[in-house]
């Protein structure tokens, strides 16, 4: 029930000795708010050739949007009472893309293959503004243009770092694929995989990587015919992959 602030509504210090801000009015005035927005949109298309052979294409983009305001009004014990404002924008942005060609031919009766081979690119965008403004000129205008000295930097234990204030980052990562898979009779398979991709955040001599794999399985049950209650399916698989 005790006031927290003055006639002209300064913050009445706490705890006697005037060491802290008075909670109730460090609640209604040193107040920080976040807006934040998301846009995600996607597209799918695809077209079958003939029945042996199918495209697929997927793109997507994901936008993250947060803007953050902290206000330090004017009589508060921190920013040596005179108020200060710290503006934080953050954007965001991630773009997918897909390509997948699909081959599905008849080779034998017995024999069933699959092979698809595609093209994969993703980017992620970031930017990041922060701007301080110093000593409020009129109490109750949270603006940068209501301060006497701004900052285009954060405030790091009191001291602001100018060299932080804007911040631009881009990344790609681009990778070309190939799966095959080889049936005999649904019950033995044999799939290798192979992918390359290029790293824009690692250097230019040494951004491309390559990584294959190889397995096999074999159905015992279904090669054998193997009618058991006690073994109903079995199979046996081993793989290799760097």
């Amino acid at each position: 029930d005790l006031p927290y602030a003055d006639k002209a509504g300064n913050n009445i210090t706490w705890n006697g000795g005037g060491q802290f801000d008075h909670p109730l009015w460090s609640a209604y005035h040193n107040v920080a708010t976040t807006y934040e927005e998301r846009y995600i949109a996607g597209i799918h298309a695809d077209i079958a050739f003939a029945k042996w052979l199918r495209l697929d294409y997927n793109a997507g983009s994901n936008v993250n949007s947060l803007a953050r305001r902290e206000v330090t009004e004017i009589s508060s014990r921190a920013a040596e009472g005179l108020g200060r404002i710290v503006l934080d924008n953050y954007r965001q942005q991630e773009i997918e893309s897909n390509v997948l060609l699909t081959f599905t031919p008849t080779v034998h009766p017995d024999l069933s293959l699959r092979a698809v081979v595609g093209n994969s690119i993703n980017q992620r965008t970031a930017t990041r503004q922060i701007a301080t403004g110093n000593r409020f000129i009129t109490s109750g205008i949270y603006t940068l243009g209501n301060t006497a000295q701004q900052i285009f930097g954060p405030i790091v234990n009191g001291v602001p770092v100018p060299s932080l204030g804007d911040n631009y980052q881009r990344q790609r990562l681009i990778g070309v694929f190939g799966d095959v898979t080889l049936s005999y009779k649904n019950y033995a398979f044999l799939e290798a995989t192979g992918r390359n991709d290029w790293a824009s955040t690692l250097p230019v001599s040494n951004r491309s990587y390559f990584y294959p794999s190889v397995s096999g399985s074999f159905v015992f049950t279904d090669a054998f015919g193997i009618h058991s209650p006690v073994i109903d399916f079995g199979k046996i698989r081993g793989g290799w992959a760097k």
